[in-house]
């Protein structure tokens, strides 16, 4: 398993429920701190209080450069942090699936370097019947 994983799915598939509960689930398996960021603070009473819950729509995050320079961001100002959920990341980055494939390459490579594990939830868009062949190796 690397440290990058992708829940991938349809809207209206459980994506959400699915990366809550493997929030929730991480606090008992993780030695280091645990952050899930989304992009409003609707699910924030579900993410159990050990975990930081950071509502993305409180900060300026231009785009793809900015998403990954706030994660980047959270990384280097916790030294402690291990485990990262993204919901709704397709949202956030404001870019169709089929322009995220360098941006996935550089989280990975990223998650690679840093040691931290970072689990995103990705829309298929309507249509998409199959996800992308790059996104097939991080799908859980």
């Amino acid at each position: 398993m690397g440290l990058l994983q992708v829940i991938f799915g349809r809207k209206g598939s459980g994506k959400t429920k699915r990366i809550i509960d493997m929030a929730n689930g991480a606090i008992a398996t993780t030695a280091g701190n645990i952050a899930f960021v989304d992009d409003d603070a609707r699910y924030r009473a579900d993410i159990k209080y050990q975990i930081r819950f950071i509502d993305a729509s409180e900060y300026y995050i231009p785009g793809v450069d900015g998403l990954l320079g706030f994660l980047s961001g959270m990384v280097a100002s916790n030294f402690d942090l291990a485990l990262v959920f993204v919901d709704g990341f397709v949202r956030l980055a404001g870019k169709p699936i089929d322009e995220l494939q360098d941006v996935i390459a550089k989280l990975d490579t990223f998650t690679a370097e840093h040691a931290i594990q970072m689990v995103l939830s990705i829309s298929a868009p309507d249509g998409m019947e199959q996800p992308p062949e790059w996104l097939v190796p991080y799908i859980i």
